[in-house]
């Protein structure tokens, strides 16, 4: 005898109309928040401020971070006061995991409630971090996701090529998804050289004609040399290129070299509106 278990089901544990007008998904969001004059802006971002700090005094990472910088509840009443918040570091955040293994305590989010996604930071200063995401914050990702993408030129049926890294870390899902559900384009998950070699991913693009490619500079730097493999004749219509600010001038410079037509730099999400 099987015991019975209920299970939250993803797509049960959104209101997902209501949640696409909160946050208009690409193309409704240019008829809407994206022509919002900057008073009404500012009064949305105020109002979604304090919601935040409601819900991080609630979390008992940032109730003791702020408490041990002399903050009680009530200081923080909006954007105004955004300066008084003290910032954390990734040491904090280990302490955190260390205070609470093996997920720290500053995710706020209960085991088994939702459907939750693990993914991770990168790794590159230690083991990595890592962050539980519950269906609304994946969806809110994917959706602010796909309206950059949608700024970038991408449109339904694209093929686009992610050198990012499908594993641990975040980056490759989280442009699967922003591709895959809010922009009607088609992902072509590559992945990094470790997965997919170069050589292979320029064959890749050639063959089934990919028109952008989203990649760190570094990619660009090496697919400019494909030209000595002879695969002169790519040319993606758009490089999408994830950078830091400092790389962000030799980005566009990068991408131009193997003949994208034009080229985006993308260096964080944008505040949700």
């Amino acid at each position: 005898m099987i015991d019975r278990v209920d299970v939250p089901w993803y797509h049960k544990a959104l209101d997902f109309p209501a949640l696409w007008e909160e946050f208009p998904p690409p193309p409704d969001f240019l008829d809407r928040v994206h022509q919002l004059p900057a008073e009404r802006i500012l009064a949305l971002q105020e109002h979604r401020f304090r919601q935040q700090i409601a819900r991080a005094w609630e979390v008992p990472f940032y109730r003791l971070h702020w408490r041990r910088a002399g903050l009680d509840r009530g200081d923080i009443r909006g954007l105004a006061d955004i300066c008084r918040i003290p910032p954390y570091t990734v040491h904090h955040l280990r302490e955190s995991i260390e205070r609470c293994p093996p997920f720290g305590d500053y995710m706020g989010i209960e085991l088994g409630k939702f459907p939750l996604v693990l993914q991770t930071s990168g790794g590159t200063t230690g083991l990595p971090r890592p962050m539980l995401y519950a269906p609304r914050d994946r969806e809110v990702m994917n959706i602010l996701g796909g309206r950059r993408y949608y700024l970038q030129g991408i449109r339904p049926g694209d093929l686009v090529q992610s050198t990012y890294s499908i594993g641990l870390s975040n980056g490759g899902f989280a442009t699967r998804e922003g591709l895959w559900k809010y922009t009607g384009a088609i992902p072509v998950m590559t992945g990094s050289g470790s997965a997919t070699p170069t050589r292979r991913q320029i064959e890749i693009a050639r063959a089934w004609g990919v028109s952008h490619l989203f990649g760190f500079p570094p990619t660009c730097d090496t697919w400019r040399l494909s030209r000595a493999m002879k695969w002169e004749s790519i040319r993606a219509s758009c490089a999408c290129v994830r950078s830091d600010r400092t790389w962000v001038p030799r980005a566009a410079a990068r991408s131009r070299s193997f003949g994208a037509r034009r080229s985006t730099t993308c260096t964080a999400p944008t505040s949700p509106a």
